[in-house]
């Protein structure tokens, strides 16, 4: 992880800029850097089965919710970096979810099981609309609101 990250920092010293303009399209970004990222995200969505499996059996497993809030929190910030807008912000409610659940700012709850374990599932088919160029799967938007609605 932390090769891939010094990686993915070297490139982004040679893309000074790119990440500013308006538009996100593919062309936008270096390829090379959008491929080392769907290695990475491939690797991560692992991660996240298994620390999901490790909460889910004990939400109160504070090392497997800090391990879950790791990996949203770096799918937010590399999907960022390559123009994956819509899957970084899907991460970034699910990071946020996370954290309050870590602080216990809220309680667990059946619907919070679900919620993560079918955003976790939905990754795949997400990086593959992100690299295709296609909308994000229809059950991102009803997963994001879920969350939003859980951290009300």
């Amino acid at each position: 992880m932390i090769a891939w990250f010094t990686s993915l920092l070297q490139r982004l010293g040679s893309l000074v800029g790119i990440g500013r303009r308006s538009s996100t399209h593919d062309d936008d970004f270096d390829p090379e850097l959008r491929e080392v990222f769907f290695a990475e995200l491939d690797d991560v969505t692992e991660l996240l089965e298994r620390a999901f499996a490790v909460w889910r059996a004990n939400p109160a497993d504070q090392a497997a919710m800090q391990n879950l809030r790791r990996g949203f929190h770096t799918i937010k910030g590399s999907a960022l970096m390559v123009g994956a807008t819509a899957l970084g912000e899907f991460c970034r409610h699910l990071e946020q979810l996370s954290i309050r659940l870590m602080e216990q700012q809220l309680k667990v709850t059946p619907a919070m099981v679900v919620t993560i374990e079918q955003a976790i599932a939905l990754l795949p088919a997400f990086a593959k609309s992100v690299r295709d160029g296609r909308a994000p799967p229809p059950q991102a938007h009803s997963i994001t609101n879920r969350v939003q609605r859980l951290m009300a």
